[in-house]
């Protein structure tokens, strides 16, 4: 094995199911295995997390894919660029909208994405005020609500002002009415929904292509500098997504996002049948794309 030029490691996450094989890692001893000793680090805000990693205070992060090119180019005003050898999921992304909203709308669940997105630009159109948020401006999810909205009107998708929430405030925030609905990925969705907030309208994988949503992501600088460090952090995150791919059974799994407090909410097959199956389908579709080629 090669020298490892830092063994203490800062690696920071938001709290998504997406995040699951850098959880699973940490639990396994994966990243003790490679020499390395990991802490992770909850970060609030995607960018807390940007700004964090930019500046050394965190050595890596699960981080937006979008963020990297925008970085490069510097429209996040960091001119810090970032680099990603590995990719932790692609588009697993949803569109929620207020329960309050979809009644009015008469929006429901055989609607098609371009049935629901021309309920809601017409009823914005007419002067209904609608408020819808993203996790971060440089996301798939910011890209996945404008293609949503421009299969009704591309003009109202271009100028559509929206508001940018983390993802763990989607839910509180739609409840206080202070938004109308959002995208982001799981399991804040599914949460919307069994606490009657909020109803799942569409994924992002009828709006965008197959696209990297989640990597794992440091700074240039930094990999120039620890390029072994870094192997053996890709090294113990890919033997934990290829040992989440093999899984059948995912009470472990579920047991350790409640731990790390990402499911915050009661799920059973007995109480809430039609959910409980749907996340069990999502689980697997969303650990079989952490194998993803990179």
């Amino acid at each position: 094995m090669k020298q490892l030029e830092k063994t203490d490691i800062q690696l920071g996450y938001i709290p998504l199911l997406d995040c699951i094989a850098i959880l699973w890692a940490k639990y396994r001893g994966f990243f003790t295995e490679t020499g390395l000793n990991v802490q992770l680090v909850k970060e609030p805000s995607w960018a807390s997390l940007r700004d964090r990693l930019a500046f050394g205070f965190l050595d890596a992060a699960h981080c937006l894919s979008a963020m990297l090119p925008a970085a490069a180019i510097g429209l996040d005003q960091s001119g810090i660029p970032f680099q990603t050898p590995l990719i932790l999921s692609t588009n697993q992304a949803y569109i929620s909208l207020s329960q309050k909203l979809c009644f009015e709308l008469d929006i429901n669940s055989s609607d098609t994405a371009q049935q629901s997105a021309q309920k809601v630009v017409q009823a914005y159109l007419q002067g209904r005020p609608i408020q819808l948020a993203q996790v971060f401006k440089y996301s798939l999810h910011h890209y996945c609500l404008r293609e949503w909205l421009a299969l009704a009107d591309e003009q109202v998708a271009q100028h559509f002002e929206l508001k940018t929430l983390p993802p763990p405030y989607m839910v509180e925030a739609v409840s206080n009415h202070l938004i109308d609905g959002f995208c982001a990925g799981e399991p804040w969705n599914t949460q919307g929904e069994l606490q009657g907030y909020s109803k799942i309208i569409t994924s992002s994988q009828t709006i965008i292509p197959k696209v990297a949503d989640k990597v794992l992501a440091v700074t240039a600088e930094w990999a120039s500098q620890h390029p072994n460090t870094l192997t053996a952090l890709v090294e113990a995150i890919q033997k934990a997504q290829y040992e989440l791919k093999q899984m059948q059974d995912y009470q472990q799994i579920w047991q350790l996002l409640i731990h790390y407090n990402i499911i915050r909410f009661q799920c059973s097959a007995e109480i809430h049948v039609d959910k409980f199956y749907f996340i069990k389908i999502l689980y697997r579709t969303l650990l079989v794309s952490l194998l993803s080629p990179n």
